[in-house]
């Protein structure tokens, strides 16, 4: 079974109980967390070694996250501490209109 989830992608990846926290800046990410209730995200693994627009710019295994906590930082940006809760594997994926990835995954096992 597949689920559409949205990513973030990240310089490092959060694993299945372990924490991060991350500032929210960018417009599609801000969405990514206003819509966070209605579809789950993943922390995903960026490649430093291809174009940003490759294909494989984006790693296939990402964690599903949650968020634990969130607090507006002293710049004015939102800060955001997620908890990883499974690990899982891109099916397909593509961006919307605002550039936010999206993501058909499934559960690792």
């Amino acid at each position: 079974m597949s689920e559409s989830i949205a990513l973030f992608p990240l310089s490092q990846i959060v694993l299945p109980q372990g924490r991060m926290q991350l500032r929210v800046f960018e417009p599609r990410y801000q969405r990514l967390v206003r819509e966070a209730q209605q579809r789950p995200f993943a922390s995903a693994l960026l490649n430093p070694y291809v174009h940003q627009q490759h294909p494989s710019r984006i790693f296939p295994v990402v964690t599903l996250v949650q968020i634990i906590d969130f607090c507006q930082l002293n710049d004015g940006l939102l800060g955001i501490t997620i908890e990883g809760i499974e690990r899982r594997r891109i099916v397909r994926r593509w961006q919307e209109d605002d550039q936010l990835h999206i993501a058909e995954t499934t559960v690792l096992s």
